[in-house]
Order: structure tokens, then sequence, then C-alpha cells
């Protein structure tokens, strides 16, 4: 606001009235106003972009609202109350607890402008009944893929032990030997982390469902999640 306006804004307030655009009367009013700011207050006023006589009148009461990164509780039930609000089907999906865990990690720069768009994001993307951290915003799902780089640097710590330790041996399939049983947890792992879903165990492990499928079975993976013990169960596998 420039400063002459400002010193406009600041007679209405100190006299409780105001004139139209090209009017000649003057109105009363009785108006409680309430302001709000990310900027420092204190600093505008001092390099003269906000007129001290129009702070101090302001500047009756202050509440401070920390940003949405320190108010971890608060996080979820706005994300929820914004997922409500922009859900336009029937029976509004449940989030999932990885998703909830993600949301409260994330930073929020932007405050609860993002959490809005990003609630917006997450209820339009999703599919099925549940809102899972992929449907998220690239922005925010991508962190919780930077444990790649530690993982890297553990991996070829441990490799490297069985390299070492395996060095008098003449010949020996460790190509086969940690390969297989590394693929082998790996999508065991994923599927129980998708509660038996092999469309989104797929989609998680970069490949294509059928693709998984084959290995599940030249494996021999079983498990609460193979289709047999759904069947058995009468639990339907999310698609």
């Amino acid at each position: 606001m420039s400063l002459p306006l400002q010193g406009k804004l600041l007679r209405v307030l100190q006299e409780r009235e105001f004139e139209r655009v090209e009017g000649t009367e003057s109105i009363k009013t009785d108006a409680r106003v309430i302001t709000a700011s990310h900027r420092n207050r204190e600093k505008a006023v001092r390099e003269k972009r906000v007129r001290e006589d129009l702070f101090y009148r302001l500047n009756v009461i202050q509440i401070n609202i920390p940003p949405l990164r320190e108010r971890k509780d608060d996080i979820y039930p706005l994300a929820e109350f914004f997922m409500q609000k922009h859900h336009s089907g029937k029976g509004m999906p449940k989030v999932t607890g990885e998703t909830i865990k993600i949301l409260r990690s994330y930073a929020w720069p932007d405050n609860v402008r993002e959490l809005e768009n990003a609630s917006q994001w997450a209820i339009t993307l999703s599919q099925g009944d549940n809102i899972f951290p992929d449907a998220l915003p690239p922005q925010i799902f991508k962190q919780d893929l930077e444990i790649a780089l530690p993982f890297e640097n553990m991996l070829e710590e441990k490799l490297a032990d069985l390299v070492v330790h395996m060095g008098g041996l003449e010949t020996c399939d460790i190509y086969s030997m940690v390969i297989r049983p590394v693929k082998k947890t790996l999508i065991t792992l994923i599927l129980q982390k998708t509660g038996g879903s092999q469309v989104r165990a797929a989609h998680l492990l970069g490949i294509h469902r059928n693709m998984l499928r084959k290995k599940i079975s030249k494996m021999g993976i079983k498990g609460p999640f193979d289709s047999a013990s759904k069947k058995k169960e009468g639990i339907e596998e999310y698609e």
C-alpha cells in the first residue's frame, strides 16, 4: 500500500468516517479491523515502507501464529479439512499413515496455502479408497525418496565387506548370491507395505505388473498378500 493511501486509511481508523469515491457526504463507520502479514513489521516501519502512526494504530493486540512447520499437530487436521472441501465424489478416501507421516515431515515453506494446494492435488489424483504418498505433489513426495543416497552408501559398505571375506574363493556365483535374495526381500517388503496390492507394488518398484507377477511366481514369494490367500480370506485385491 502506498504511503498516501496509508494516510487515508489512518484517517478512517482515527475519525471512524469516510467518503465514497466522488462523494461529498461523510459516512460513519464502526468496524473492527484485523490485519495479517508474514513480513517483519518493525523492519518495514524502520525502512519507511509503513507509516509509524498507522502501525501503532493497528498494532493494539498481537497474535503471533508460528509457521506450519512448527505446528505439526495442525497439519493433518487442516489437510483433512481441505481434502473434504475439494472432494466431489462419494465416500472420502482414507489418508494412509505413511502419507500423514510425509505431510508432517515436510517444511511447508508457503504454509497453509501450500497445504491446501497439496491437499487438493492429492484428493484429485488419488484412486480407490486410500490416499497414498505418491498422490502428493512431487516436491513433497520426493523427500521420502531421499533415503536412496544413504542406502547406496550402506549397500556399498556391506558389499565391500562381502567381497573381502570371499577373497580366498576361486569361483563363486556372487551375483546370484546377492541379487536374488535382495530382489526377493525387496518385493516381499513392498507387497507387505502395499497391503498385497500388486498394482501399487509394481508402481513403487517401477516395473510392469505382469513382470512383478512373474517374479513372485519364479521366486516362490508367499504370504498374506498372495492371490490364493486373498481369495481364501475373501479379500479383494486393490486395483
